[in-house]
């Protein structure tokens, strides 16, 4: 098995754990941007503020699929260059679970430090998996900083 230096050692699990605990917020409105390599992607990254001011500061990446049905997201939680939190909404691929050999299908949660996924399968649009997200990683998040996905619109085929 190959070891992975996500930038944080096993002597710093404590520290994750009250990151995560620490209350934090969001830095600004989401700003959706097209990714370089793929087109039919958009991101964006936000600073994640520490309240208490004690700890670095995380960043919060999403991803969004513009056209694919259905909607593909994803929330990342990075802190001190590491993976510290992942959801996978409606993802193409199942994950495998490398210590129990399972594969979790359909939306999944990747929480630090193993990443052994964790099926969700409620049914939620994107503001509401942003809210879940936010509300599990202790993250302050105000609606009016929320600019939903450029998603292309549902086109209804009828018959001639």
């Amino acid at each position: 098995m190959a070891i992975v230096d996500d930038g944080i050692g096993d002597h710093q699990g404590e520290l994750v754990k009250r990151f995560l605990e620490e209350g934090k917020r969001l830095e600004g409105a989401l700003h959706w941007r097209p990714k370089r390599t793929r087109t039919d992607y958009v991101w964006t990254s936000h600073s994640i503020v520490i309240l208490s001011g004690c700890l670095d500061a995380g960043i919060l990446h999403l991803t969004a699929h513009v056209s694919r049905l259905p909607r593909k997201s994803g929330f990342n939680l990075m802190w001190r260059k590491a993976v510290i939190l992942r959801l996978d909404v409606s993802p193409g691929t199942p994950h495998f679970n490398a210590s129990s050999k399972t594969s979790v299908v359909g939306t999944h949660w990747q929480p630090w430090p193993d990443h052994e996924a964790e099926a969700d399968s409620r049914d939620l649009d994107h503001r509401e998996w942003l809210r879940v997200f936010c509300d599990r990683a202790n993250i302050a998040f105000h609606g009016r900083q929320y600019r939903p996905p450029p998603f292309a619109r549902e086109q209804l085929e009828l018959p001639l």
